[in-house]
Protein backbone atom coordinates (compact mmCIF):
# COMPACT_ATOMS: atom_id res chain seq x y z
CA UNK A 1 0.00 0.00 0.00
CA UNK A 2 0.98 3.52 -0.51
CA UNK A 3 -0.12 6.86 0.30
CA UNK A 4 -1.35 9.01 -2.30
CA UNK A 5 0.77 12.28 -3.52
CA UNK A 6 -0.25 15.25 -1.85
CA UNK A 7 -0.23 16.64 -5.34
CA UNK A 8 -0.87 15.13 -8.70
CA UNK A 9 2.10 13.57 -10.33
CA UNK A 10 3.02 15.85 -13.19
CA UNK A 11 2.76 15.45 -17.00
CA UNK A 12 2.21 16.64 -20.33
CA UNK A 13 -1.48 17.36 -20.68
CA UNK A 14 -1.58 20.45 -22.36
CA UNK A 15 1.35 21.12 -23.70
CA UNK A 16 2.26 21.73 -27.37
CA UNK A 17 5.72 20.80 -27.56
CA UNK A 18 6.07 17.39 -25.82
CA UNK A 19 3.87 13.88 -26.52
CA UNK A 20 1.49 13.04 -23.79
CA UNK A 21 2.29 9.18 -24.20
CA UNK A 22 5.75 9.12 -24.76
CA UNK A 23 7.23 12.67 -23.51
CA UNK A 24 9.34 12.98 -26.58
CA UNK A 25 9.77 16.66 -27.78
CA UNK A 26 12.58 18.37 -29.71
CA UNK A 27 12.69 18.45 -34.05
CA UNK A 28 11.01 16.05 -35.93
CA UNK A 29 8.59 15.60 -33.21
CA UNK A 30 4.93 16.97 -34.30
CA UNK A 31 2.52 17.37 -31.89
CA UNK A 32 -0.85 15.76 -33.22
CA UNK A 33 -4.49 15.86 -32.84
CA UNK A 34 -6.63 12.66 -31.42
CA UNK A 35 -9.92 12.18 -31.98
CA UNK A 36 -10.94 10.70 -28.27
CA UNK A 37 -14.08 8.86 -30.09
CA UNK A 38 -12.85 7.79 -33.62
CA UNK A 39 -14.13 8.48 -36.59
CA UNK A 40 -14.68 5.54 -37.99
CA UNK A 41 -17.04 5.09 -34.63
CA UNK A 42 -19.19 8.40 -35.48
CA UNK A 43 -19.52 6.93 -39.22
CA UNK A 44 -20.43 3.68 -37.65
CA UNK A 45 -23.29 5.09 -35.33
CA UNK A 46 -24.10 8.17 -37.18
CA UNK A 47 -24.38 11.89 -36.09
CA UNK A 48 -26.95 12.65 -33.80
CA UNK A 49 -30.42 13.32 -34.89
CA UNK A 50 -30.25 17.13 -36.73
CA UNK A 51 -33.51 17.70 -34.68
CA UNK A 52 -31.64 17.91 -31.48
CA UNK A 53 -28.93 20.34 -33.09
CA UNK A 54 -25.47 20.21 -31.33
CA UNK A 55 -26.31 17.72 -28.22
CA UNK A 56 -22.51 16.02 -28.14
CA UNK A 57 -21.63 16.99 -25.31
CA UNK A 58 -18.05 16.42 -23.93
CA UNK A 59 -18.33 17.02 -20.25
CA UNK A 60 -15.66 16.47 -17.12
CA UNK A 61 -16.67 15.25 -13.46
CA UNK A 62 -14.99 15.74 -10.22
CA UNK A 63 -16.19 14.30 -6.73
CA UNK A 64 -14.17 14.81 -3.67
CA UNK A 65 -14.50 11.48 -1.84
CA UNK A 66 -13.52 13.58 1.52
CA UNK A 67 -16.66 16.25 1.15
CA UNK A 68 -18.80 14.80 -0.76
CA UNK A 69 -18.60 17.73 -3.00
CA UNK A 70 -19.09 17.75 -7.19
CA UNK A 71 -19.00 19.49 -9.94
CA UNK A 72 -19.32 19.18 -13.72
CA UNK A 73 -18.28 20.86 -16.91
CA UNK A 74 -18.86 20.97 -20.15
CA UNK A 75 -15.49 21.45 -22.36
CA UNK A 76 -17.47 20.93 -25.68
CA UNK A 77 -21.08 21.30 -27.02
CA UNK A 78 -20.80 19.92 -31.16
CA UNK A 79 -22.40 18.08 -33.46
CA UNK A 80 -20.63 14.89 -33.11
CA UNK A 81 -18.06 12.99 -31.63
CA UNK A 82 -15.55 13.91 -33.94
CA UNK A 83 -15.30 17.32 -33.70
CA UNK A 84 -13.79 17.11 -30.55
CA UNK A 85 -10.15 16.44 -31.28
CA UNK A 86 -7.42 17.11 -28.81
CA UNK A 87 -4.04 18.15 -29.31
CA UNK A 88 -1.55 15.66 -27.23
CA UNK A 89 -0.11 12.77 -29.08
CA UNK A 90 2.85 12.78 -31.25
CA UNK A 91 2.46 12.02 -34.80
CA UNK A 92 4.05 8.70 -34.30
CA UNK A 93 2.31 7.47 -31.23
CA UNK A 94 -1.61 8.73 -33.07
CA UNK A 95 -0.46 6.99 -36.24
CA UNK A 96 1.19 4.14 -34.60
CA UNK A 97 0.47 2.27 -31.49
CA UNK A 98 -2.79 4.25 -30.89
CA UNK A 99 -3.95 3.65 -34.50
CA UNK A 100 -3.09 -0.27 -33.77
CA UNK A 101 -5.47 -0.24 -30.78
CA UNK A 102 -8.24 1.21 -33.37
CA UNK A 103 -7.47 -1.54 -35.58
CA UNK A 104 -7.91 -4.05 -33.22
CA UNK A 105 -10.95 -3.08 -31.44
CA UNK A 106 -13.06 -1.72 -34.08
CA UNK A 107 -14.04 -5.02 -36.03
CA UNK A 108 -15.14 -6.32 -32.42
CA UNK A 109 -17.67 -2.76 -31.73
CA UNK A 110 -18.66 -3.40 -35.40
CA UNK A 111 -19.79 -6.73 -35.42
CA UNK A 112 -21.85 -6.40 -32.08
CA UNK A 113 -23.20 -3.42 -33.90
CA UNK A 114 -24.14 -5.63 -36.83
CA UNK A 115 -25.89 -8.09 -34.15
CA UNK A 116 -22.81 -10.33 -34.06
CA UNK A 117 -23.00 -12.70 -31.18
CA UNK A 118 -18.65 -12.70 -31.28
CA UNK A 119 -16.84 -14.69 -28.78
CA UNK A 120 -15.16 -12.30 -26.56
CA UNK A 121 -11.48 -14.79 -25.71
CA UNK A 122 -8.95 -13.31 -23.54
CA UNK A 123 -7.34 -11.63 -26.60
CA UNK A 124 -10.38 -9.67 -27.29
CA UNK A 125 -10.76 -8.71 -24.06
CA UNK A 126 -7.19 -7.01 -23.86
CA UNK A 127 -8.05 -5.42 -27.39
CA UNK A 128 -11.19 -4.06 -25.89
CA UNK A 129 -9.41 -2.98 -22.87
CA UNK A 130 -6.67 -1.35 -24.00
CA UNK A 131 -8.90 0.70 -26.45
CA UNK A 132 -11.12 1.47 -23.39
CA UNK A 133 -8.11 2.83 -20.97
CA UNK A 134 -6.45 4.46 -24.33
CA UNK A 135 -9.96 6.11 -23.96
CA UNK A 136 -10.14 7.29 -20.85
CA UNK A 137 -6.82 8.45 -20.29
CA UNK A 138 -7.83 11.20 -23.20
CA UNK A 139 -10.61 11.95 -21.43
CA UNK A 140 -8.42 12.59 -18.86
CA UNK A 141 -6.53 15.23 -20.55
CA UNK A 142 -9.23 17.70 -21.44
CA UNK A 143 -8.58 19.23 -18.28
CA UNK A 144 -5.14 19.50 -17.15
CA UNK A 145 -5.02 21.41 -14.13
CA UNK A 146 -7.41 18.62 -12.28
CA UNK A 147 -6.12 15.58 -13.80
CA UNK A 148 -6.82 12.07 -12.15
CA UNK A 149 -4.15 9.94 -14.45
CA UNK A 150 -0.44 10.39 -13.80
CA UNK A 151 2.27 10.62 -16.33
CA UNK A 152 3.65 7.21 -15.47
CA UNK A 153 -0.07 6.10 -16.94
CA UNK A 154 0.70 7.54 -20.05
CA UNK A 155 4.14 6.21 -20.34
CA UNK A 156 2.99 2.33 -19.36
CA UNK A 157 0.19 2.78 -22.16
CA UNK A 158 3.15 3.71 -24.55
CA UNK A 159 5.19 1.27 -23.63
CA UNK A 160 2.74 -1.74 -22.46
CA UNK A 161 -0.64 -0.70 -24.95
CA UNK A 162 -2.55 -2.13 -21.84
CA UNK A 163 -4.60 -0.63 -18.98
CA UNK A 164 -1.72 0.32 -16.33
CA UNK A 165 -1.39 -1.54 -12.97
CA UNK A 166 -4.52 -1.14 -10.76
CA UNK A 167 -6.78 -0.22 -13.78
CA UNK A 168 -10.05 -2.51 -14.15
CA UNK A 169 -12.57 -2.68 -16.69
CA UNK A 170 -15.77 -4.26 -17.18
CA UNK A 171 -18.03 -4.47 -20.68
CA UNK A 172 -21.87 -4.71 -20.92
CA UNK A 173 -24.53 -4.65 -23.74
CA UNK A 174 -25.95 -1.36 -24.44
CA UNK A 175 -29.65 -1.65 -24.56
CA UNK A 176 -31.05 1.71 -26.03
CA UNK A 177 -30.49 3.08 -29.65
CA UNK A 178 -26.64 2.92 -30.91
CA UNK A 179 -24.70 5.99 -29.82
CA UNK A 180 -21.62 7.25 -28.25
CA UNK A 181 -20.70 8.56 -25.27
CA UNK A 182 -18.14 9.15 -22.38
CA UNK A 183 -18.77 9.75 -18.70
CA UNK A 184 -15.13 10.61 -16.82
CA UNK A 185 -15.74 10.93 -13.24
CA UNK A 186 -12.55 12.19 -11.24
CA UNK A 187 -11.97 10.94 -7.80
CA UNK A 188 -9.96 11.74 -4.57
CA UNK A 189 -8.72 8.53 -2.33
CA UNK A 190 -5.95 7.72 -0.22
CA UNK A 191 -4.53 4.78 1.36
CA UNK A 192 -3.87 4.83 5.32
CA UNK A 193 -5.52 7.58 6.30
CA UNK A 194 -7.08 10.45 4.80
CA UNK A 195 -5.94 13.72 3.18
CA UNK A 196 -4.12 16.57 5.11
CA UNK A 197 -6.46 18.79 3.53
CA UNK A 198 -9.81 17.60 2.81
CA UNK A 199 -11.00 20.40 1.15
CA UNK A 200 -8.32 20.84 -1.68
CA UNK A 201 -7.54 16.80 -1.96
CA UNK A 202 -5.37 15.81 -5.41
CA UNK A 203 -7.22 13.43 -7.99
CA UNK A 204 -6.04 10.02 -7.96
CA UNK A 205 -8.47 7.77 -9.30
CA UNK A 206 -11.13 7.87 -12.12
CA UNK A 207 -14.30 5.95 -13.38
CA UNK A 208 -15.06 6.17 -16.79
CA UNK A 209 -18.32 4.80 -18.64
CA UNK A 210 -17.85 4.51 -22.60
CA UNK A 211 -20.79 3.95 -24.74
CA UNK A 212 -19.82 2.66 -28.14
CA UNK A 213 -22.38 1.75 -30.59
CA UNK A 214 -24.11 -1.32 -28.61
CA UNK A 215 -21.24 -1.91 -26.29
CA UNK A 216 -20.69 -0.01 -22.79
CA UNK A 217 -16.83 0.08 -21.50
CA UNK A 218 -16.70 0.75 -17.55
CA UNK A 219 -12.60 1.45 -16.51
CA UNK A 220 -11.92 2.48 -13.22
CA UNK A 221 -8.25 3.37 -12.44
CA UNK A 222 -6.23 4.32 -9.12
CA UNK A 223 -2.80 5.61 -8.26
CA UNK A 224 -2.56 4.14 -4.92
CA UNK A 225 -2.73 0.32 -5.22
CA UNK A 226 -6.38 0.19 -4.62
CA UNK A 227 -8.59 -2.98 -5.59
CA UNK A 228 -12.04 -1.68 -6.29
CA UNK A 229 -14.08 -4.02 -4.40
CA UNK A 230 -16.69 -5.88 -7.04
CA UNK A 231 -20.22 -4.74 -8.80
CA UNK A 232 -23.07 -4.34 -6.54
CA UNK A 233 -24.86 -7.90 -6.95
CA UNK A 234 -27.66 -6.40 -9.31
CA UNK A 235 -25.42 -5.01 -11.77
CA UNK A 236 -22.73 -7.79 -11.35
CA UNK A 237 -24.88 -10.55 -13.77
CA UNK A 238 -24.57 -7.64 -16.37
CA UNK A 239 -21.45 -6.88 -17.15
CA UNK A 240 -18.17 -8.57 -16.62
CA UNK A 241 -14.31 -7.93 -15.94
CA UNK A 242 -12.39 -7.86 -19.14
CA UNK A 243 -9.15 -6.92 -17.58
CA UNK A 244 -7.43 -8.11 -16.19
CA UNK A 245 -8.68 -10.36 -18.61
CA UNK A 246 -10.34 -13.77 -17.83
CA UNK A 247 -11.70 -17.09 -19.36
CA UNK A 248 -13.52 -16.30 -22.77
CA UNK A 249 -17.09 -16.03 -22.48
CA UNK A 250 -20.42 -15.46 -25.70
CA UNK A 251 -21.24 -12.42 -26.25
CA UNK A 252 -23.85 -10.75 -24.56
CA UNK A 253 -22.20 -10.94 -21.70
CA UNK A 254 -25.48 -10.58 -19.69
CA UNK A 255 -28.75 -8.56 -19.46
CA UNK A 256 -28.25 -5.54 -21.17
CA UNK A 257 -27.72 -1.80 -19.58
CA UNK A 258 -29.75 1.00 -20.09
CA UNK A 259 -28.49 4.84 -19.91
CA UNK A 260 -29.77 4.73 -16.71
CA UNK A 261 -28.14 1.67 -15.36
CA UNK A 262 -24.59 2.87 -17.47
CA UNK A 263 -25.05 5.67 -14.94
CA UNK A 264 -25.80 3.52 -12.30
CA UNK A 265 -22.04 1.96 -12.76
CA UNK A 266 -20.73 5.38 -11.10
CA UNK A 267 -23.40 5.51 -8.74
CA UNK A 268 -22.07 2.14 -7.52
CA UNK A 269 -18.71 3.17 -6.88
CA UNK A 270 -19.33 6.42 -5.87
CA UNK A 271 -21.43 4.86 -2.65
CA UNK A 272 -18.07 2.83 -2.00
CA UNK A 273 -15.73 5.38 -1.99
CA UNK A 274 -17.63 9.21 -0.73
CA UNK A 275 -17.79 9.63 3.26
CA UNK A 276 -16.81 11.83 5.65
CA UNK A 277 -12.99 11.87 5.62
CA UNK A 278 -12.74 9.10 3.53
CA UNK A 279 -9.56 6.85 2.86
CA UNK A 280 -9.23 3.37 2.17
Amino acid sequence: MVQAPSTPAPSNRGSTTACLFCDRSGPGIKISKEHTFPEWLTKLVGPPSPSTGNDFQMRTHRLNSFTGDATTAVKASVPSPSYVPLRGPCSDCNGGWMNNLEVRARPIITDIFNGGTPRITPGVQRDLAAWAAKVALMLDAYEPGLAACSSGQYRWMYQHHTPPPDWYVWIGAFAGSPTIGGHHLRLTLTIGGPAPDPGHAPNTANADTIIAGRVVLHVFGTQVNFRLPDMPANLRNRVRRIWPARAAFEWPPGPPLTLQDAAALHRAIAAILVGPSRHV
